[in-house]
């Protein structure tokens, strides 16, 4: 119940909340103490006025108190996850859309209609490095006479 109302109220709402909750326990026990007493005392009237927020205000300011730290972890929380996920994107570097590339040698066209090895388009424009081999069937072509363990 109290996740729902933390976003809704706040800490001054919550504040109130609980204040108004207090005293309305403080009015209600001072009521129901007056019914059973026929005749209530000015004295006891006014003892239990003092006495009865004494006794309810040690667990309320706990519950509160209580509920305040959750609200402060989850407002940190809620920041560093907003931090991290704001690094994150800025990270980011994404291709997308359609990239004109030549059939033959594989280049890419870009907007300004330049021409780059794939590697080098790739590189300029996202986070990917490369870094260069010869799968197995190259191996075969380039260096027939080789005998090559195939990792597949």
């Amino acid at each position: 119940m109290w996740k729902q109302l933390w976003p809704k109220l706040g800490v001054s709402g919550l504040t109130l909340l609980t204040t108004v909750f207090a005293m309305a326990v403080s009015v209600t026990i001072i009521a129901l103490s007056m019914i059973f007493w026929s005749r209530p005392n000015p004295i006891t009237s006014l003892a239990f006025a003092a006495i009865t927020p004494l006794i309810i205000a040690p667990p309320l300011c706990v519950i509160w108190f209580r509920l305040m730290l959750k609200y402060y972890q989850l407002q940190t929380e809620l920041g560093r996850t907003n931090r991290e996920l704001t690094e994150a994107l800025s990270q980011v570097k994404e291709l997308s859309g359609l990239l004109p590339i030549c059939s033959s040698c594989k280049r890419i066209r870009d907007d300004q209609g330049s021409w780059y090895q794939i590697e080098a388009y790739i590189q300029q424009n996202s986070k990917a490095e490369f870094t260069h081999g010869l799968c197995p069937d190259c191996i075969q072509k380039l260096y027939p006479g080789l005998k090559v363990m195939d990792h597949r």
